[in-house]
């Protein structure tokens, strides 16, 4: 292989996996903050700036989860 690349064995796709489901999570929980704030007239979004909050979030957060993940060596 070559030098820096991470083999891919079960542990490393459990932790892309589980990095990627924080994620989505994560995005949910933004996705029902923008409904609430919108529903309760607190802020209003565009529908172009609110998908590229989503998508950087969803994008750098995937990122962020799996690199801590694999700091911590596992997951349960």
């Amino acid at each position: 292989s070559r030098q820096g690349e991470v083999l891919s064995d079960e542990r490393t796709k459990r932790i892309g996996a589980y990095g990627t489901t924080y994620s989505w999570v994560l995005t949910l929980v933004l996705i029902l903050t923008f409904l609430w704030l919108d529903f309760l007239g607190l802020a209003s979004f565009n529908l172009q700036g609110t998908l590229l909050v989503l998508l950087f979030t969803m994008l750098i957060s995937a990122r962020i989860f799996q690199w801590y993940l694999f700091r911590q060596g596992d997951v349960a």
